[in-house]
């Protein structure tokens, strides 16, 4: 299908770090401000593994500068039911030697809301060359319409999720706490459910 596009803003500043350009002789990236950019994704494509190549590599062009900011950016993600839904996106990642450290806000306005931080030795994206934590808290008011985006089962009710991702010698954990109000499944209703999990993943 038609690839989304993955990042364009007519906003955006960029600093170099005038010692390490010195040393170095050339040239070097210290700072980028990124303010309502537009980034495009498209679920059922990442969920696919498709479209993930152009991700990766935007990832790879953000890791270059010391301090990345992307200021109250429009994230437009289709769902695996094809509707397009938007986010305010928020990120502040910052690099001091080889310690990594992330802040983001996804939020759409209407009670879905996505936080993380975190810190970590290496690259923040691959397990294979990280070690460190990162925790996230997903709220939503409407499951049912934050499922459609990577799902079509039919889904209501209320979620609060927390959960701690954490790399230690290469191997990845995750840890969840979940809370669900109001849940129902097809035609099975709950009024809560409440469960903690953890996973390895392989």
């Amino acid at each position: 299908g038609e690839k989304e596009v993955v990042l364009e803003t007519s906003n955006a500043a960029l600093t170099l770090d005038p010692w390490a350009s010195l040393l170095a002789l050339e040239p070097r990236l210290d700072s980028l401000t990124i303010r309502s950019g537009q980034l495009g994704l498209n679920a059922r494509q990442l969920l696919e593994g498709e479209g993930g190549a152009d991700l990766s590599a935007l990832i790879d062009v953000l890791r270059v500068f010391r301090k990345v900011t992307v200021d109250d950016a429009l994230l437009k993600l289709t769902g695996t039911d094809a509707a397009v839904n938007e986010f305010t996106l928020d990120i502040e990642m910052r690099r001091r030697g080889s310690e990594r450290q992330l802040q983001a806000r996804l939020s759409d306005g209407d009670g879905n809301e996505l936080v993380v931080e975190g810190s970590g030795i290496g690259n923040l994206f691959d397990p294979a060359n990280f070690a460190g934590e990162l925790h996230g808290r997903l709220k939503s008011e409407d499951l049912g319409e934050l499922s459609q985006i990577v799902t079509e089962a039919d889904l209501a009710g209320t979620l609060a999720l927390d959960f701690w991702y954490s790399v230690q010698n290469q191997m990845p954990l995750v840890t969840a706490r979940v809370n669900l109000r109001d849940l129902h499944v097809g035609d099975v209703s709950l009024a809560r459910v409440s469960f903690d999990t953890v996973v390895r993943p392989t």
